[in-house]
C-alpha cells in the first residue's frame, strides 16, 4: 500500500532542513510511519461507545496560613520600598 506525502512540506513544517542524501535515507523509514499510522482509519471507530469518565479534577491544597519570610526581611531585599510596601514599576496606564 502506498502512502504518499510531501518530504518537503513535512520538513518545512517540523522546520527541518535534511540534505537529500538525508532524505532519501529517511523516506523509507517514514514511509512506515505514515503506513502504520494508516492503520488507523481501518478502525471501526463510529461503533465504538466512548462512556464519559468522572471528570478528572486535580486535588485542592488546603487554604492555611503558613509561616513565611518577616517582613523586614523581604523589604531589605527589595530594591525599592515606601514604608511597609514594595514599590515596583508601573505596568499598567491610565487613560
Amino acid at each position: 500500500m502506498s502512502h504518499e506525502f510531501d518530504l518537503d512540506h513535512l520538513c518545512e513544517l517540523a522546520h527541518l532542513y535534511l540534505d537529500p542524501e538525508e532524505k532519501e535515507r529517511l523516506r523509507p523509514q517514514l514511509e512506515k510511519i505514515v503506513a502504520w499510522v494508516s492503520q488507523l482509519k481501518e478502525l471501526p471507530l463510529a461503533e465504538t461507545i466512548i462512556e464519559p469518565q468522572e471528570e478528572l479534577r486535580l486535588p485542592l491544597r488546603p487554604d492555611l496560613v503558613k509561616p513565611s519570610f518577616p517582613l523586614k526581611v523581604v523589604l531589605e531585599a527589595a530594591p525599592e520600598k515606601d514604608e511597609a510596601f514594595i514599590k515596583v514599576p508601573r505596568v499598567i496606564e491610565e487613560k
